[in-house]
């Protein structure tokens, strides 16, 4: 499953950043990273961008981009 799967209310760990290592150090730096846990906050009706809740901070990210990120429920 991919973050971009994930509903509103919704909750994940996220287990597979994406190889590119640019795209995965700048998520880290947002405090995403491998093991951390993951909400779905608000999905726009055009689909992106999509508002996560992480480490008590909101961030938004790309459709794209959130397809690139595994989690599991």
């Amino acid at each position: 499953m991919v973050l971009a799967d994930l509903n509103v209310n919704e909750c994940a760990k996220i287990v597979k950043l994406p190889s590119d290592t640019a795209f995965s150090l700048r998520l880290c730096e947002m405090g995403i990273d491998l093991g951390s846990t993951i909400k779905c906050v608000i999905k726009p009706i055009f689909k992106s961008p999509i508002l996560y809740l992480v480490k008590d901070s909101l961030i938004a990210i790309r459709l794209c981009d959130s397809k690139k990120i595994e989690v599991e429920i």
